[in-house]
């Protein structure tokens, strides 16, 4: 806040893995911001994680940031222009999820901004920018990219790395202290990320109790929604709060039509 307040143009990265609260973090200073009657942008490199942010929008549709990258390479926003005005009166942008972005976006986006504020000293034109995600995650994808053409296409090989103050949210604030089970299972998910106790080639075996046995699907509809029989009995929260996620469509619709299946006749009825 000091930052935007004063025109001091820093740079942040607010590192934390899912659930630690950064999304929260976003929209709490940019409602905070607003109030001081200063403009910010939202944007996030991925649509979903867009769509949490309060006004947010994808950087490459906020920014106009062409999809062929290179070193070289400027943002589509002309001098003049309704965008370009408004990135002139910007204080701060707020930019989630940006380790998976490929460092010649960044570099991009700093040398349209040095352009467009007019000024060239100034990473980001002297625009204060908030930046967050967690390198454990999805990094930049680099087609039949090598480990090491993924890690040089990070961010943190880019030069504008060594001007960025790093800061930390730790606490998963969406994992159950009273479930034993719960935070086992926060605590495996950052082990494996770190690569803490794995042998070299990193392979991992999940615990046995993180699995289903029997691995079906009628087993992982009971498991996750049970007493589908008394559907039309169970509050809503009974569905609203569980999911079942699948990484294709195909999956979706099968797994939809196994739970339609066990509904009772009489709300199937009232269904159709």
């Amino acid at each position: 806040m000091a930052s935007v307040i004063n025109k001091e143009g820093t740079l942040f990265f607010v590192n934390g893995p899912g659930g630690c609260g950064k999304s929260f973090l976003w929209n709490t200073l940019a409602h905070s911001v607003r109030g001081q009657e200063l403009i910010v942008w939202c944007i996030a490199s991925s649509g979903i994680a867009a769509l949490i942010l309060i006004g947010g929008q994808t950087a490459h549709s906020a920014l106009s940031i062409p999809i062929d990258i290179h070193d070289e390479s400027f943002c589509s926003i002309n001098k003049g222009t309704m965008k370009a005005e408004l990135l002139q009166q910007c204080s701060l942008i707020i930019w989630d999820e940006l380790p998976m972005q490929h460092r010649h976006v960044i570099e991009a986006v700093d040398r349209t901004l040095k352009d467009i504020l007019n000024q060239p000293d100034h990473p980001f034109g002297g625009i204060t920018l908030a930046w967050g995600g967690y390198f454990q995650q999805t990094l930049p994808v680099v087609p039949k990219g090598s480990k090491e053409d993924i890690v040089a296409a990070c961010v943190k090989r880019s030069p504008l790395w060594h001007s960025v103050n790093t800061l930390h949210l730790t606490e998963n604030m969406c994992v159950d202290r009273s479930n034993p089970d719960s935070v086992q299972f926060a605590n495996w998910l950052l082990d494996v990320g770190h690569g803490w106790g794995l042998p070299l080639d990193h392979s991992f075996t999940i615990p046995a109790y993180m699995k289903l046995e029997p691995a079906t699907l009628p087993a992982l509809i009971l498991e996750i929604y049970p007493n589908l029989q008394d559907s039309h009995t169970l509050p809503d929260a009974h569905f609203l709060e569980k999911s079942i996620l699948c990484a294709r469509n195909a999956e979706v619709d099968e797994i939809n039509a196994l739970v339609i299946q066990s509904f009772p006749e009489i709300l199937l009825s009232f269904t159709v």
